[in-house]
């Protein structure tokens, strides 16, 4: 992968929960039979120590 081949960016609101969804599938059965990682992620972002600002994805061209 190039640096030119991908971005990071501030997540938008309306892909929370594809993040969520890649998270989960990215952690299922890997630790233990089933997943919970992207529930922490979901109950992080509801707290009150939650700095949207540093909140970043990235995404891949093509």
């Amino acid at each position: 992968m190039k640096m030119n081949d991908y971005t990071i960016r501030l997540e938008k609101a309306e892909e929370e929960r594809d993040v969520e969804n890649l998270v989960r599938e990215s952690f299922w059965n890997v630790y233990r039979p089933g997943y919970l990682e992207h529930y922490v992620l979901h109950c992080l972002r509801k707290d009150s120590a939650f700095i949207p600002e540093l909140d970043f994805v990235m995404t891949v061209k093509g």
